[in-house]
């Protein structure tokens, strides 16, 4: 349940955002998102976040030296029961910023997925990451059906930017 029912508006933004952009997202991009929404003091925002890392509302990871940020299971339910002190104005303006930020790293980030049918029951299917012109991930996968090579394609499109800092975090950390 709910522990702190005098929640700043603040807090509520930070996981409102984060909730609305699906995926994980660097502590650059939830800034310019934020800042360009509330006009408070960083000291508070960095404050906030602090907060509702440490109530597990919020996750971070660090990947390729940048922090990335995602809303928890638990932080939604938080933020459904809460939504309604957020003020239809501040979400209005708070989604017209997601939508431009969305539109800047659409074309910054590119995931998709290929295929390459070797045979009728022969598929590879090769994910990626792009950054412009720049490959920055990909990974093909060998799957038996049509069915199953667009499944992994769908899925891999989907999530892809939840994915990445796992195998990235599976691939670098030390076995003993």
């Amino acid at each position: 349940m709910i522990e702190d029912e005098t929640m700043p508006q603040d807090k509520l933004l930070i996981m409102y955002i984060l909730e609305k952009m699906g995926n994980p997202i660097t502590d650059n991009v939830l800034q310019q998102i934020y800042f360009s929404v509330n006009d408070i003091n960083y000291f508070y925002f960095a404050q906030y976040v602090g907060e509702l890392v440490n109530k597990e509302w919020i996750a971070t990871f660090q990947e390729s030296g940048a922090t990335f940020y995602e809303i928890t299971p638990k932080g939604i339910e938080i933020l459904e029961e809460l939504d309604y002190l957020l003020p239809n104005m501040l979400k209005h303006t708070a989604n017209q910023s997601l939508d431009k930020t969305m539109k800047g790293l659409q074309y910054e980030l590119s995931v998709d997925a290929d295929f390459i049918i070797l045979d009728i029951d022969k598929i590879n299917v090769n994910c990626y990451i792009s950054e412009g012109t720049s490959k920055l991930f990909s990974l093909e996968i060998y799957a038996g059906t049509m069915e199953q090579a667009r499944k992994i394609a769908q899925n891999w499109k989907d999530n892809a930017l939840k994915y990445y800092p796992q195998i990235i975090q599976m691939l670098t950390e030390e076995k003993e």
